[in-house]
């Protein structure tokens, strides 16, 4: 009600306009007794000593920050028998809560709440009653996308004029709204400048970098918790936790690729997990690396644990921690890209050699070998997997 009728009206927030005596008794069906709404727009009481909301918040104190912005009876550039009022508060999210309960709670859907994006920004107004929003007309204002929010202002204008139902401005000259569109973003980039000036925008971003500190104090601590549960093993004096997914998975492999080279067929020359393939190889020679030919070695933490999405030309090796449980000698490879399939061959291994795996068809002129690190390291190098 405080947004769309009258009870919701903005003249007391000008010089010299007092409101007449009007007060609204609601009584909801689920309420013993009425509630009192008195006549005029909600807004909070101005709180912009940032010292003193420092001394008391901290790095929060952005979030309690009010400040009002007043530009009464304002003329049009152009067309200065266009007349036009703008109050404007700059709210912090707990100062905009502190007044207005319907705003609502994070993770919270009840029914008749709404969000802060939902109602604050800026609207027009007629007879001082807001009428639609124009947070398109908000441009390089704040630090970020949503800054409008922070933002709860009017833009007042009589020579507006309504379609009908009063749902719209869309009946207005043309030439008035360009104009008063260009003042509003002059008023706008007045107060961030003000608001800039003041620091206010540094205490936004003190804020920001307080929940950055907690988001990356919480994911130290997981990972931590993590670590501690993982497997490991030592090669030497250096220690390797095992492995969970395809980024370990790679930092693994390139430290075998170190200590073991002659363990391995080609050598790994570039590493791309962006786009395409992770890593691009060649057999091993002396050559420049200019004179020879390259392809692919794709790596995969589990193979067979989902379905294969890269195509299987240019494709040499598979470098995997372990097979998936889903897969065994015979299973059909099918990939995503392409209409091809490939079966997967597990040959155990003889007098003490680890088993080899391969994809192969018909039809295909190579084979795709799939390396298994967790067999290099457990079976072929004898090294154990140990628990914390």
């Amino acid at each position: 009600m405080y947004w769309y009728i009258i009870l919701g009206t903005i003249e007391n927030q000008f010089p010299d306009r007092e409101l007449r005596e009007f007060k609204v008794f609601l009584q909801a069906l689920d309420r013993d007794v009425p509630e009192l709404l008195c006549l005029g727009h909600l807004f909070p009481k101005e709180n912009y000593n940032i010292n003193k909301l420092f001394d008391i918040y901290g790095e929060t104190s952005a979030d309690y920050y009010v400040k009002k912005y007043v530009y009464a009876e304002q003329s049009l550039e152009t067309m200065p028998e266009v007349k036009y009022d703008v109050v404007i508060y700059f709210e912090g999210d707990e100062a905009k809560r502190a007044y207005n309960p319907m705003i609502r709670e994070r993770r919270n859907n009840s029914s008749g709440r709404y969000k802060v994006s939902d109602r604050y920004g800026l609207w027009l107004c007629k007879d001082f009653v807001p009428i639609q929003r124009i947070n398109e007309w908000i441009t390089s204002f704040g630090t970020g996308s949503n800054s409008y929010g922070l933002l709860h202002g009017f833009i007042n204008c009589q020579k507006l004029k309504l379609t009908a139902n009063r749902g719209t401005i869309a009946n207005t000259n043309a030439q008035i709204i360009s104009e008063l569109k260009k003042a509003v973003q002059d008023i706008i980039n007045e107060i961030n400048i003000d608001l800039y000036k003041h620091d206010v925008m540094t205490l936004r971003k003190w804020k920001e970098e307080a929940k950055t500190k907690k988001f990356e104090e919480a994911a130290f601590n997981k990972r931590r918790e993590l670590i501690t549960r993982k497997q490991y093993f030592v090669i030497g004096d250096r220690t390797f936790l095992v492995p969970r997914n395809e980024a370990e998975l790679y930092g693994v492999f390139v430290s075998l690729y170190t200590l073991y080279p002659d363990e391995f067929e080609f050598e790994p020359l570039d590493y791309d997990e962006s786009a395409g393939i992770d890593l691009l190889a060649r057999n091993k020679t002396g050559n420049r690396i200019a004179d020879c030919e390259f392809w692919y070695v794709e790596l995969k933490y589990q193979f067979g644990a989902t379905e294969f999405n890269h195509s299987f030309s240019n494709i040499r090796y598979i470098v995997c921690w372990e097979l998936s449980s889903k897969v065994k000698d015979g299973s059909v490879l099918k990939t995503s890209v392409e209409d091809e399939t490939r079966i997967l061959h597990i040959i155990p291994g003889i007098d003490g050699e680890i088993k080899r795996c391969y994809l192969d068809s018909d039809n295909a002129a190579i084979k795709i070998k799939v390396i298994c690190l967790k067999d290099y390291i457990t079976q072929k190098w004898g090294i154990s997997l140990l628990d914390q």
